[in-house]
């Protein structure tokens, strides 16, 4: 961490903290100013207590060392966490363009998943032919190939892996139910995480409707409008209701959830979801 003393320095005196504040019992004086000026690096346990001691988490610390902009991987991961739809194709070969730099020079399982997935992306906003499917399922089954062999997912693994819910091969549908479950279930005291359950609840209530399996959907779409409630999401909230009263047959959560969806005033959200519930009413 030879270059980051600096910048640390700097922080530590715009909070207007002292070393003398810091040092204590845990680091000495002597290391601390030769980190500062760059003339030593530091275990990662005595880099991590230094942040604690300013406020300033790792990722933040990242984010002001580079100008208050992200690093390159991070950037990737900052814009794929902004993807709420496939349709912008300018964004989505940016994106691919800065994978495929990233990769030129660094190796990264989640930034090539990541690639593969904005290519599945591509294909389906830019395709209307039946082809498209396969070309999509193909993508999808790298991200899979990938993910598969992993013992533990990451919050980005698990990011990817909703992202391609609906494109996996329907066999692997329990399996990666049940392993997002549990990988979720580590997570849980994670910091806002409550909005990534919501939206694998919700991902994982249709993807199990569209497969008839109705006890598996219900299930899901029960935890789905429990998650959706703790996280306080209007949008959430109404999608969870929708999906919930189909499921039920409980029409007033449905009226309950359009209702809300209204207060949005969002036309395309709330023409996707009427069709999902034309769909499914007999």
């Amino acid at each position: 961490m030879i270059n980051e003393g600096s910048s640390f320095k700097n922080i530590r005196q715009s909070r207007k903290i002292t070393q003398k504040d810091i040092c204590k019992q845990k680091i000495s004086r002597t290391t601390l100013s030769k980190f500062e000026n760059n003339k030593i690096m530091l275990s990662m346990a005595n880099f991590n207590y230094l942040l604690n001691s300013i406020d300033v988490s790792f990722e933040e610390f990242n984010f002001i060392e580079n100008g208050y902009s992200y690093k390159d991987k991070e950037q990737i991961i900052y814009f794929f966490n902004k993807i709420f739809s496939n349709s912008d194709l300018k964004y989505l070969d940016n994106l691919i363009t800065l994978c495929d730099n990233y990769l030129d020079d660094n190796f990264s399982k989640s930034i090539k998943c990541i690639r593969s997935t904005l290519y599945m992306l591509k294909h389906i906003a830019d395709s209307t032919d039946s082809k498209l499917n396969c070309q999509s399922k193909l993508y999808a089954a790298d991200v899979w190939n990938e993910l598969s062999k992993v013992d533990s997912w990451t919050i980005l693994d698990i990011k990817i892996i909703n992202c391609c819910l609906h494109f996996f091969d329907p066999n692997t549908y329990p399996l990666i139910s049940k392993q997002l479950i549990k990988s979720l279930d580590k997570y849980k005291n994670f910091s806002n995480i409550i909005l990534l359950e919501t939206s694998i609840y919700l991902n994982l209530t249709l993807l199990f409707s569209l497969q008839n399996d109705k006890k598996s959907a219900l299930l899901f779409s029960k935890k789905a409008l429990d998650k959706s409630f703790q996280s306080k999401r209007i949008d959430y909230i109404s999608i969870s209701l929708i999906r919930y009263g189909l499921l039920s047959n409980q029409k007033g959560k449905i009226n309950d959830g359009l209702n809300i969806l209204k207060l949005l005033n969002d036309e395309s959200l709330y023409k996707v979801v009427k069709e999902e519930v034309d769909t499914f009413v007999i």
